[in-house]
């Protein structure tokens, strides 16, 4: 079994840094949510903008799962009579999220640019 990998700052650090093997970072889907998209419902585009006040945290890469998210709470919204499992499924969401209170210390934090990037 391969042994786990070790952070580049752990690498700069002991000087075993090596570029040309550095982890590379995905800056696509690093913007914040933007506006809910015009095919949505109007109800559903509202949910979108709450949503957004709501968890700033969350990235253009998050799109999906805020669509399927609005939805989900549109329908619980709605009726109150929601089967088990789609409840179940809206608190899972809202978990990975980081919406919810046992959650939310552990939302991420926005990658920093240190110094040795450029390398």
């Amino acid at each position: 079994m391969p042994n786990r990998r070790v952070p580049d700052h752990l690498k700069i650090v002991k000087g075993t840094y090596k570029p040309c093997r550095a982890a590379k970072m995905a800056p696509e889907g690093l913007e914040p949510l933007p506006e809910p998209p015009r095919r949505l419902e109007p109800h559903i585009r509202k949910l979108w903008r709450e949503i957004c006040r709501k968890a700033p945290h969350l990235r253009m890469s998050d799109m999906l799962i805020v669509e399927i998210l609005c939805r989900l709470i549109h329908q619980h919204r709605t009726n109150p009579d929601m089967p088990a499992a789609r409840i179940g499924l809206l608190r899972k969401i809202l978990a990975d999220c980081y919406m919810t209170p046992a959650t939310r210390p552990n939302i991420p934090t926005e990658p920093e640019r240190g110094e040795f990037e450029d390398f």
